[in-house]
């Protein structure tokens, strides 16, 4: 049983990277009346994303929302993804989309056409209202729902990455275990 348990938490240890969602600017210096491209970028995860949703917050006295252009990563030939993008209040926008295919099928047509790789989600189009360096852009209320073939959605919210120093923490329990008494 000990052996059982240690070999759990070095499994847990090892596979506790999360997902990373950042976002990416085109530049890093605007003019007053510039447009603004912030990428929202999606990695390590793992199994077809099938939905994904947030709140993006910016300030409104630098920056205003023009348009969200979603990527066609949850589009596949024949089945286009449900995307919608809105201001929710001053400074916060809403945006989610998810795939609209229910079959196991086309969950594995998706997660070939994903493979693992960073995603594009969509790219939010503002103008600058004065001239400033890097402007606030931060994402909030994150939910995500990645499937695989044959298994239920598992479904994540507010992903961070798990710090080394803490996943070298999991290890502990399984080490606990298999000391030897003397």
């Amino acid at each position: 049983m000990k052996k059982f348990l240690a070999v759990f938490f070095a499994l847990c240890a090892f596979t506790s990277q999360a997902s990373q969602m950042n976002v990416v600017l085109d530049k890093t210096q605007y003019e007053d009346g510039e447009q603004v491209f912030a990428s929202v970028w999606l990695s390590n995860y793992s199994g077809a994303l099938t939905y994904f949703g947030f709140d993006t917050l910016f300030d409104d006295s630098q920056l205003e929302f023009v348009d969200a252009k979603f990527t066609a990563v949850l589009d596949l030939d024949g089945l286009a993804a449900m995307n919608d993008a809105y201001l929710l209040d001053v400074g916060q926008l809403t945006a989610y989309s998810f795939f609209s295919g229910i079959f196991d099928e086309q969950i594995k047509a998706l997660l070939v056409k994903q493979a693992g790789q960073p995603l594009q989600l969509v790219t939010f189009k503002f103008n600058a209202l004065a001239n400033f360096a890097k402007p606030s852009i931060e994402l909030a209320n994150k939910e995500f729902t990645f499937e695989a073939p044959d298994m239920p959605p598992v479904i994540g919210g507010d992903p961070r990455p798990v710090p080394a120093p803490a996943t070298a923490l999991l290890l502990l329990p399984a080490l606990f275990l298999l000391r030897r008494r003397a």
